[in-house]
């Protein structure tokens, strides 16, 4: 169960100001998201098995793209991916042997939050992580169908499958991780990979917005990625509150005000529009 909670709202139009020299114009108000869910995340990737509990799921694409997202229909959408791959396109091929090949072309200039620029390398050593029997993480997809992979350029990442996949359009189970942040410890520290703290509270994404603060047990707070390699995200900072019981709903005074209400169906980098009223389209409190 997912438990939504909406605090404030679209404020109504400004009114304009006045004319004149003594006119003065006051600061926009930030714009603030917060969220409420039941359950607090273990860490971003769901490597410790609450991936998609008590409304954990709603919070890694704040911070983190995907190379395809899922409309609101259910229908693919290139997102770190420059396009989704096709038969038409010579991208999404099948062997006459039974094997099949993907190749995946990235957009160009994108960059994590710490400023790295994201390349195909980094979905080289995701795909070593999800395929080693210690790191090793399924939940949707058939990496286990992958027999090889390889980079043959900072915005191409290539893959081999020994057979058939229908969903590998999708790009299930390969959420990109930052190899200049984590290959030392997969490769020097294995068996602790899963506790790093850059897969929780010190974690670096690339998308919308930037984790600045985790308080384990209560909140969790984002501000906007100024980088970000789509439009300019609409909201000055998300928060995600973890609530675990009734008793603890209750927002510290320094992050309750200013807060912006969810519209149904929210996308992470598209503005927020109002109706003549003030009031969101498609607003919703409860549980969903």
């Amino acid at each position: 169960m997912v438990l939504l909670v909406l605090i404030g709202g679209c404020a109504p139009g400004p009114v304009a100001p006045a004319q004149g020299p003594d006119a003065r114009s006051e600061p926009a108000r930030p714009k603030t998201l917060t969220i409420a869910i039941l359950q607090e995340p273990s860490d971003f990737y769901g490597f410790a098995g609450s991936a998609g509990f008590g409304g954990v799921r709603q919070v890694p694409p704040i911070a983190l793209d995907n190379l395809v997202v899922q409309d609101s229909r259910g229908e693919p959408v290139p997102q770190l991916a420059a396009a989704l791959i096709s038969l038409e396109a010579g991208t999404w091929r099948l062997n006459p042997d039974g094997s099949m090949d993907t190749v995946w072309n990235l957009r160009p200039n994108v960059k994590w939050h710490d400023g790295t620029p994201f390349t195909s390398a980094d979905m080289m050593f995701t795909l070593a992580v999800h395929q080693d029997p210690v790191t090793g993480r399924t939940v949707n997809g058939r990496n286990d169908l992958v027999e090889s992979a390889s980079a043959p350029d900072p915005l191409t990442f290539a893959i081999h499958w020994s057979a058939p996949y229908a969903d590998a359009n999708l790009a299930l189970d390969l959420e990109p991780l930052p190899r200049h942040l984590l290959e030392d410890t997969f490769l020097n520290q294995k068996e602790s990979f899963t506790n790093s703290p850059y897969l929780a509270s010190q974690f670096v994404g690339q998308g919308p917005y930037r984790l600045v603060e985790w308080q384990s047990g209560s909140h969790m707070s984002f501000t906007r990625f100024d980088e970000y390699y789509q439009a300019r995200p609409p909201l000055d900072r998300v928060l995600s509150v973890s609530w675990a019981t009734p008793t603890r709903w209750s927002l510290p005074s320094s992050l309750a005000a200013s807060t912006y209400s969810s519209p149904t169906g929210l996308s992470w980098t598209r503005r927020s529009r109002c109706n003549a009223d003030g009031k969101e389209p498609g607003t919703r409190s409860g549980s969903i």
